[in-house]
């Protein structure tokens, strides 16, 4: 009972703060004002949902045939238990030792306990922007994977900077061809989003400030989430 009470004061919070702080409030007549803060500094979460997840998630939706056998996520298991199908194990692997909920603590870029050729399937959302040596981080990945596992992974090309000390990357299509095709042999890159989604993603909107034909149009010039399968 207590979850559902705290549920909806969130879900009265969002209305509210979409009530009074619209996004029409960001723009006068169609002109953006002059304004330097954002509407939100929460990537639109006090809003609504993140603009990003949905692309993220539609990703995912697109693959969740590939996400079976044993699989391996960062931080939690939630995407494999929501898309994934014919799981036989998920880990959840996390750098930061008080995540109870991950089954490994290992960094990214080296994780000598988990042995090669383990996984069927990598599902890391949002998480090589964070990692310095990409090179490292991409290669353990490879090793980890058995032959004919896939991995999942998408990247921001454009968004709030959370931590400014450990947001090393943005990404383009060209250069995640260029760092995942250096290992897998079999690398599809998807671009999703348009130069108005991008603008709403950086002041703050949220996914339920725009309309489906807005997020839906995509033009590789104005990338948000850049999405990569590989496959070993």
């Amino acid at each position: 009972m207590f979850s559902n009470m705290i549920n909806l004061l969130k879900k009265i919070r969002i209305v509210l703060v979409r009530t009074f702080i619209p996004h029409a409030s960001y723009y006068l007549f169609g002109v953006p004002t002059r304004s330097t803060k954002p509407l939100s500094d929460h990537f639109g979460y006090d809003r609504g949902t993140p603009i990003d997840r949905y692309y993220i998630e539609e990703f995912l939706s697109k693959n969740a045939h590939l996400i079976t056998g044993i699989c391996l996520e960062i931080e939690s298991t939630m995407y494999i238990e929501k898309y994934g199908s014919g799981v036989i194990r998920a880990d959840a692997l996390d750098i930061n030792p008080a995540n109870k909920s991950a089954a490994i603590i290992a960094d990214l870029r080296s994780m000598p306990q988990v042995p090669s050729e383990t996984y069927d399937c990598l599902v890391l959302t949002s998480t090589f922007g964070m990692i310095d040596d990409l090179d490292s981080a991409v290669s353990e990945c490879y090793r980890i994977l058995k032959p004919g596992g896939v991995l999942l992974a998408t990247l921001s090309a454009i968004n709030r900077v959370e931590y400014p000390e450990a947001n090393f990357w943005a990404f383009r299509s060209a250069s995640a061809k260029y760092i995942f095709g250096k290992y897998f042999q079999n690398v599809n890159v998807e671009s999703y989003g348009n130069v108005l989604v991008g603008q709403a993603f950086l002041v703050g909107q949220s996914l339920q400030d725009l309309a489906p034909k807005e997020l839906n149009t995509h033009d590789p010039h104005y990338p948000v989430v850049i999405a990569v399968r590989a496959k070993k």
